[in-house]
């Protein structure tokens, strides 16, 4: 048994913490977000960084306090110290590249606990074990995807913590794997075995058959991942050179897997197994009276994929986005139709506002269908709310069979959603001709009765935009008759 396992019984640590393992962090209304501090070899390949930039980007989920540069020994290092210093490096360069100047990093250890077999306090450990201690609400989620050493070394400095933190580590292989042997795991032998034996609250996010679930190509990657900014070529550039882009050629970014469980634990399933025994010949040999730890046997690829795309397409500076749809999708059903996917990205990033502007040129003026003296001098913006309305509402399908199937759409709006896009035409209208033509259908639809409530008193706000009323089919008359009287319409 380790060291710390010595010094106290481990089935006793940290009980209150044993339900955590499975279900993940709370997030209930009223309490504060998760706490977190990232421990990361990020300089050893290329899944450090997505999973370091998944983080950076995710502040609505968890409240990242610090990241801890992990030692590595590979091709890439001429040691564990020299891979921990270029480690700390990826990680300042990322910071830098998302904006984040505030974040905290640490070195972190320059040899390996399979050598010294004594705690050797650093920067990272010193504050793991600081930040474990302070009385800020909840337990401190520790995500290590990297070898363990940093961790093991403040469980051996303060085993105080031991029931104050909750361990999330990538490392080893399934427990049913005929071998544990895997990089994290082998690197630090002696770290990787004590987080088993300590009894800290673990949750054991596995290599192989679990997070090598997370793959994906550079094909991927170049669609979603290198249009999102600076970060995204940044990491498109470092997925291309680390993998051949051959055919059929895919690569999996495993670390993904654990920090997804901070981040959401629906996207992985986890059960609670008896902690392994780690042998010296790196096979898990099972111990039915050892404390209990979270197993993560399962991890949910397009979930997880699906919230880092999203997030980096929301950290872009712009997005371009070009017609969807094609005549082979028609029959296709609602979910896996591309026009899904477009009210997914208008949702996520907030595009409320779709603006189209209307100019009569007199180039193109005999290009018309109408009569030229119909289109002359017609110069509007259709103001269009995009995020609301009956794309959006629920109940929405279609159900039953026979003469009894029915299609349901429902159309909502809220006050706020009405106001925001109304604020944004007498805006246009203030820098244009100053009218705002409201289009809706009153006499019919009470959303509508609400539009027109909520438009009447906004434009109390803009006295000097003039404000109409108009239903949507006479919109669409005049629209033909006479565009020139329209300035903005909304």
């Amino acid at each position: 048994m380790s060291p710390v396992g010595d010094r106290v019984s481990a089935p006793e640590r940290g009980a209150d913490l044993v339900p955590l393992l499975t279900r993940g962090p709370s997030r209930q209304p009223g309490e504060g977000l998760p706490r977190m501090v990232l421990d990361t070899d990020t300089f050893n390949e290329i899944d450090d960084q997505f999973a370091l930039v998944h983080v950076l980007l995710s502040p609505d989920r968890v409240s990242l306090e610090a990241v801890y540069a992990a030692p590595f020994h590979n091709e890439k290092s001429r040691g564990p110290g020299d891979g921990m210093r270029k480690s700390y490096d990826e990680i300042r360069r990322i910071m830098a590249l998302v904006g984040d100047g505030t974040t905290p990093v640490h070195e972190g250890a320059t040899e390996w606990l399979s050598d010294t077999r004594a705690a050797r306090p650093n920067p990272a450990t010193e504050d793991l074990v600081r930040r474990a201690l302070s009385t800020n609400g909840g337990p401190l989620y520790v995500v290590a995807i990297g070898a363990p050493t940093n961790v093991s070394n403040a469980l051996l400095l303060a085993p105080e913590i031991l029931d104050r933190v909750i361990v999330i580590w990538l490392g080893g292989n399934a427990l049913h794997w005929p071998s544990a042997r895997e990089f994290n795991l082998r690197q630090d032998l002696y770290a990787s075995r004590l987080l088993f034996d300590s009894g800290v609250a673990l949750v054991h996010v596995p290599c192989a058959d679990v997070a090598d679930h997370l793959i994906t190509t550079r094909d991927e990657i170049d669609h979603f991942v290198r249009p999102a900014g600076r970060i995204g070529e940044f990491l498109a550039r470092r997925y291309a050179e680390n993998v051949d882009g051959a055919a059929g050629v895919s690569r999996v970014i495993w670390d993904l897997a654990a920090v997804g469980w901070a981040l959401d634990a629906s996207w992985s399933t986890t059960v609670l197994a008896h902690s392994p025994v780690l042998t010296d010949g790196m096979t898990w040999s099972s111990g039915p009276r050892r404390h209990l730890i979270g197993e993560v046997v399962e991890v949910r690829r397009d979930a997880i994929f699906a919230d880092l795309f999203t997030r980096l397409a929301a950290a872009a500076d712009a997005t371009l986005l070009g017609a969807v749809g094609l005549p082979e999708f028609d029959n296709a059903p609602p979910a896996q139709r591309p026009e899904r996917g477009l009210l997914g990205i208008r949702k996520v990033l907030g595009v409320y506002a779709n603006l189209r502007p209307v100019r009569t040129y007199a180039a193109l003026i005999d290009s018309s269908p109408l009569k030229n003296e119909r289109v002359a001098g017609a110069d509007m913006i259709i103001v269009r709310e995009l995020t609301g309305g009956i794309y959006y509402g629920t109940p929405r399908g279609i159900e039953g069979s026979g003469d009894s199937e029915r299609a349901v759409n429902t159309m909502t709006y809220t006050r706020a959603e009405i106001a925001r896009i109304g604020r944004m035409a007498f805006h246009l209208a203030g820098n244009r001709r100053k009218k705002v033509s409201s289009v809706d259908k009153s006499n019919v639809l009470e959303c509508s009765q609400l539009w027109r409530r909520v438009m009447v008193e906004l434009s109390a706000d803009y006295p000097d935009i003039a404000l109409e009323h108009i239903l949507v089919d006479n919109c669409a008359m005049q629209l033909v008759l006479n565009p020139a009287r329209f300035d903005v319409i909304v």
